[in-house]
């Protein structure tokens, strides 16, 4: 999770039994040399389409499938940043599949039924089952951590420990933010169901992950966290007892305040990046440009 790659404003992968990928950061800026760490922060296309062609594909399929993600998945590099259609209940899946530190448990609706004197009717509480290694996932954890503490996501703090991360389609037509704590994991959606409609001019703005999503789930989490005291993630395990930590402004493509980022020695087990957030079913284009196409927003 922590290699670095160049950052360009714009690249072309190559992916064996796949035509050329070029895409464009939503900003058209490169962003020099950045770890994962940093491209999450920053939501960085051309860093997670290299990632995807050093990964392979195939293997991002699987390992979004252990994660929850039940939908077919297209074996293709513009995986990574969304093109194959997801639905917000599988990505709540996914991401309290992180929460829970790699073990999914399936959703459910009912967990039981009793009739007027009490008597238990119906029950059901799945046990739940080992998806990715408990480091892989404190890993992730923090890494995602940072995306609401120096990132993208950082409309959606809430004063205590949550991840999350942003997501929004090309011309602005869906933009998500999907986000947990310990405790609990919500999806936000915003968009036209079944509709191509672009949200260009909403309120007057252009509706982005990081705007709308990420400000109604912050509303919804403090309340439905306003009773539970907060509790911190489990750090990851390191490579080393006392590592050294470097910090570091990140770049970043117009002025602003530097964000720190931190270089960890972790193992060398890392886990696969997995899709971004894409709309419940309807066939809106990718979240992110498919081959010369125009960019798209994280």
């Amino acid at each position: 999770m922590f290699d670095k790659f160049k950052a360009p404003a714009t690249i072309t992968v190559n992916v064996p039994g796949n035509p050329p990928y070029t895409l464009t950061n939503y900003d058209h800026a490169g962003h020099g040399t950045l770890t994962v760490q940093q491209a999450t922060w920053d939501s960085v296309n051309t860093v997670y389409a290299q990632m995807i062609a050093k990964a392979d594909p195939a293997r991002v399929v699987q390992e979004a499938h252990q994660l929850g993600i039940a939908s077919k998945l297209n074996a293709v590099p513009s995986l990574a940043l969304g093109t194959s259609e997801v639905s917000p209940l599988e990505l709540t899946d996914m991401y309290a599949t992180f929460a829970a530190r790699g073990v999914r448990h399936v959703p459910y609706y009912i967990e039981s039924v009793k009739d007027r004197n009490g008597k238990v009717l119906f029950s059901q509480k799945p046990d739940g089952q080992p998806a990715i290694d408990s480091n892989l996932a404190d890993t992730v954890n923090s890494v995602l951590q940072g995306v609401i503490q120096h990132g993208t996501g950082r409309s959606a703090s809430i004063g205590r420990p949550a991840a999350g991360k942003t997501g929004t389609t090309e011309s602005h037509r869906d933009a998500w933010f999907a986000g947990y704590t310990p405790e609990l994991t919500a999806v936000v959606w915003n968009g036209y169901a079944g509709s191509f409609k672009a949200m260009n001019n909403v309120r007057g703005i252009a509706v982005v992950g990081a705007s709308f999503p990420a400000q109604m789930w912050r509303l919804f989490m403090e309340r439905a966290l306003a009773d539970l005291p907060a509790t911190a993630f489990t750090a990851p395990h390191l490579a080393s007892p006392s590592p050294t930590v470097t910090i570091t402004p990140s770049p970043t493509p117009t002025p602003a305040t530097p964000r720190p980022s931190a270089t960890i020695l972790l193992p060398s087990t890392t886990p696969s990046p997995s899709p971004k957030p894409k709309p419940d079913k309807s066939p809106t284009p990718t979240p992110t440009p498919t081959p010369t196409a125009s960019p798209a927003a994280t």
